[in-house]
């Protein structure tokens, strides 16, 4: 495996919002980004995320420090060069309900058109290979006014990609995806920054899907700044459970799942097939019901009788839902 490149690097960066007089949002801000890499920016609402991705792609200027792009600083003065370097998805972005989708993702290639503004060859396939990345083959003529907010999305995604710059930024790219969507888009991301070797910067609230498909984690946190590293090393050693967790949410680090801290009043025994026990401990737990690390009674047995059955035993009495066994489970300890 070849190391990879860094193209871009700031140094001592400060930013915020020099125009309204107020501080610095961050100082002292030392970041970098690699060459066919995937990173997710994440933090709580009103951290500074936006205004990050903002500064780092010219849209609000530094307050302080370097912005370099293959060592380069000069790039961020310049639009018409930034336009062939990076690309940039905003959320809530304004598009004219005139365009159709097609028209809408050619308007990626602009940077390469002449004064004419015509569509080369090479034009015309860049588009119809971005529309296909996100598959959007079937909405290609469809008037922008007339898709969802979600499709208005990738729309927005397959024009970046269209406009074929080394380096992207996305903020909340999934933010109008329904959960499949969601994975599946992230899926095709990934999948793209590893074969046409480009950066991808995504600011994002889902933990999970940055756990599952970034190669690196910016966790932004008013007071200890932003900590970079990978996802998993920065879940083991406590900073994502620093910066989301409360007291009413705690971080469960082998599932990588925040869980609302529940109060168990009562303690079964589990034991049988892993995926049931895994699950009928989910639901056990919502009752206030906890599973313990030795054995004690009432004592539950889950068996997996064929694809998608189970069973569940308790003494000699038997049930084939989790709703059941919450029945039985709650009328044994009201008896106590």
């Amino acid at each position: 495996m070849s190391a990879a490149k860094e193209i871009l690097r700031t140094e001592d960066l400060s930013i915020g919002y020099a125009k309204t007089g107020g501080a610095p949002l961050y100082e002292s801000l030392d970041l970098s980004l690699d060459s066919g890499s995937l990173t997710c920016l994440m933090g709580t609402n009103g951290t500074g995320k936006s205004t990050l991705i903002k500064t780092l792609t010219g849209l609000i200027p530094e307050m302080s420090g370097k912005i370099a792009y293959n060592g380069d600083e000069s790039l961020f003065r310049n639009p018409a060069r930034r336009a062939k370097v990076f690309s940039v998805v905003l959320t809530n972005q304004s598009f004219s309900g005139l365009l159709r989708v097609w028209e809408l993702v050619a308007l990626g290639r602009h940077p390469y058109t002449k004064w004419t503004g015509r569509y080369s060859k090479e034009d015309h396939e860049k588009v119809e290979w971005a529309i296909s990345a996100v598959r959007l083959e079937l909405l290609k003529d469809r008037m922008i006014h007339t898709l969802s907010d979600g499709e208005k999305q990738r729309v927005s995604i397959a024009r970046a990609l269209a406009q074929e710059t080394p380096l992207i930024y996305m903020d909340e790219p999934t933010a109008f995806l329904d959960l499949m969507h969601k994975i599946e888009l992230m899926h095709i991301l990934r999948k793209l920054v590893k074969e046409c070797n480009f950066t991808l910067l995504i600011s994002t609230h889902d933990l999970q899907l940055a756990l599952q498909y970034s190669d690196e984690l910016w966790l932004m946190n008013r007071v200890s700044g932003v900590k970079k590293g990978l996802p998993e090393d920065l879940l083991l050693d406590g900073s994502i459970a620093e910066v989301f967790g409360n007291e009413e949410l705690g971080f469960d680090s082998e599932s990588g799942h925040f869980k609302g801290k529940t109060e168990l009043k009562h303690r079964v025994s589990l034991e049988g097939d892993s995926v049931g026990v895994k699950w009928t401990k989910h639901a056990l737990e919502k009752i206030g019901v906890g599973v313990a690390e030795s054995e004690v009674e009432p004592s539950v047995l889950v068996s997996k009788i064929d694809a998608g059955r189970f069973e569940w035993s308790i003494g000699d009495r038997k049930c084939d839902t989790l709703e059941a066994l919450n029945r039985i489970l709650s009328g044994m300890f009201d008896e106590k």
